[in-house]
């Protein structure tokens, strides 16, 4: 009766040790724990490059994901047209005044999105071409719960196009600057 119960105790310390073993030598070495090169950790920023002053906008996308619904959102704004700039908004964020959920547009649809002023576009561009954006920055592997906040801008200088990836954890002043054109353009979409 105890060579049974000998032989289930160490099986079981066997299966334990395994377990441990799996979690040591693999699980953690896919984690960067191990020096192992993963380009996904968050801890290089990505490279950054300058655009000319002669650049034309032609999108932007900002999506933030945090720990609290109200400090989540999404703004994109695209140039549809080809020749002539024919900015279209989408965003989903909470107004921190009313705490209203703002929803303008769809994603999926975009030539169905509310039209941004061209005056605004233009506000928009000169104000991302003048920000001194951080490159963007992963969220560390181990802090699941950390803010992940991307800021893609895509510029077309004559005939090559570049976008540029950007940390917007400290871009307030953006996103108050955002908040006012979607306001405005969800007032007029529905007046």
């Amino acid at each position: 009766m105890k060579k049974p119960i000998i032989l289930f105790a160490i099986l079981v310390i066997l299966i334990i040790g395994g377990i441990f073993m799996y979690h040591h030598f693999v699980l953690d070495r896919i984690m960067d724990k191990g020096g192992m090169e993963n380009p996904n950790t968050g801890s290089e920023p990505e490279e950054t490059r300058e655009n000319s002053e002669t650049a034309e906008l032609v999108s932007f996308h900002w999506y933030q994901n945090a720990m609290s619904y109200d400090g989540c959102f999404t703004f994109g704004v695209y140039a549809a047209g080809e020749d002539a700039p024919d900015p279209r908004l989408y965003c989903s964020y909470t107004d921190m005044e009313t705490g209203q959920r703002i929803e303008v547009g769809d994603e999926c649809d975009i030539a169905a999105c509310p039209t941004v002023p061209l005056d605004r576009w233009k506000e928009l561009s000169d104000f991302l071409r003048n920000a001194e954006l951080p490159a963007y920055r992963g969220p560390a592997p181990n802090l699941p719960d950390a803010t992940n906040s991307k800021i893609q801008v895509t510029w077309r200088g004559g005939d090559e196009q570049f976008t540029g990836n950007y940390d917007g954890t400290s871009a307030h002043e953006l996103l108050i600057l955002l908040q006012d054109i979607a306001g405005e353009v969800y007032q007029k979409a529905h007046r």
